[in-house]
């Protein structure tokens, strides 16, 4: 009993109970690193205490086997959480993707997050950024994931709130190590010259296969800015005399490699109004379904089979390829160029954000290129010389 005293008295670190957690809790030091145990009675630890120190400052392998618990263990734990949050299956395929990528066969994964510092996590954050070369969106995903395994660990009564190591991250040290390559405008919008040899190819097409979906997609991408499932989610149901209503959209399961109509990627609905050309584009293809047969409520669907995403997505890159766009565009580039002119017209953020689904600080950001041609621009100059040096003279 003597000899157990001193050994208590003799341990640098303190004994203190968790009210929340109701277990006594103190502290080891292991190989260099501090390391946290706990047990359900002042008792039970002090035993502990005794049992390290009379083991040559180690744990039992037994202890030591129990206490580890990986970041692959934890980033597990996460991942189910989130399957029971009732995440989209796209987006828990989206993690286990990523994990493949970021984490997979790595040290950091296989760490024990009970002994892991905030340089662990910023050593690793710092060595995958410029490995993989990430952009910032990417480093901030990929932070994101490890903070929410730490959270889950927190709540799970694995590690201390107070001690958790993403608290301490220095996450302004990453900047300078992003990629920060960015695409051309001319990448990311559709030039007239383009869109005009888009709709002359569109045309070939529907003359030469009038039962071929996708040309139909794309047309109606050109019209609206809508996204692709959107597209392929419009209804009859949703249309009306004035406008169609924007509430559903196709997405595609990753992992069951099935199609299913969801909401829309905002979760909101808007509504299109219907304008001339608009009009015209339903009119075919109501004498479209007339001539072949329809089974589905879907607009873009004929005989027994609709439009889906992907199919809309693959012919529009593979048509921009060969017609010599110089990078294959998308459907993604429609929707920029669109919102574009939206803006060029005097359109405000925020309407042209509401008519092709997203917030004005993303329109603004994202969506917004300048698409005017020299000749408007010589006009919109000359006019401001004009008003601004009116009846002024220089020397």
């Amino acid at each position: 009993m003597k000899k157990r005293q001193k050994i208590l008295e003799a341990h640098p670190y303190g004994i203190v109970y968790n009210e929340k957690r109701g277990r006594w809790f103190t502290r080891f030091k292991v190989d260099g690193s501090v390391i946290q145990r706990h047990r359900g009675s002042k008792e039970e630890l002090e035993s502990l205490i005794v049992e390290f120190y009379l083991n040559g400052e180690r744990f039992d392998e037994e202890e030591d086997k129990g206490r580890i618990i990986t970041f692959e263990k934890a980033h597990d734990r996460w991942e189910k959480v989130q399957e029971e949050y009732g995440k989209e299956p796209n987006t828990l395929y989206r993690y286990h993707s990523d994990w493949n990528r970021f984490f997979s066969g790595t040290k950091f994964s296989k760490m024990n997050i009970l002994t892991m510092t905030s340089y662990d996590i910023e050593s690793f954050m710092i060595n995958t950024i410029k490995e993989k070369k990430l952009k910032r969106q990417a480093g901030i995903d990929l932070f994101g994931y490890i903070k929410g395994v730490f959270y889950t660990a927190v709540i799970d009564r694995i590690i201390l709130k107070d001690e958790n190591p993403c608290d301490m991250v220095d996450k302004k040290k990453f900047k300078k190590y992003y990629n920060r390559e960015k695409k051309s405008q001319s990448e990311r919008i559709v030039s007239i010259p383009e869109i005009r040899t888009l709709v002359e190819r569109l045309n070939k097409d529907v003359t030469e296969r009038p039962t071929s979906l996708s040309p139909y997609g794309v047309r109606l991408a050109l019209l609206t800015g809508m996204r692709s499932g959107e597209i392929c989610g419009l209804r009859w149901s949703h249309i009306s005399d004035y406008d169609f209503l924007i509430c559903e959209s196709e997405k595609y399961n990753q992992k069951t490699k099935e199609y299913y109509i969801s909401d829309t990627k905002t979760e909101k609905d808007r509504t299109i109004p219907i304008t001339e050309d608009l009009s015209s584009f339903l009119a075919d293809m109501k004498k479209l379904q007339e001539q072949y047969g329809m089974t589905e409520d879907f607009v873009i669907s004929v005989g027994d089979k609709k439009l889906h995403t992907r199919n809309l997505s693959d012919y529009m890159i593979k048509v921009s390829k060969k017609l010599g766009f110089g990078v294959s565009k998308n459907i993604h580039a429609i929707r920029r160029t669109f919102n574009s002119y939206l803006r060029q017209n005097g359109t405000s953020a925020t309407l042209a954000g509401s008519i092709i689904g997203n917030t004005p600080a993303v329109n603004d950001r994202h969506y917004t290129y300048d698409i005017c041609d020299m000749d408007t621009k010589h006009k919109l100059v000359a006019n401001v010389e004009k008003k601004m040096l009116a009846n002024i003279k220089f020397a």
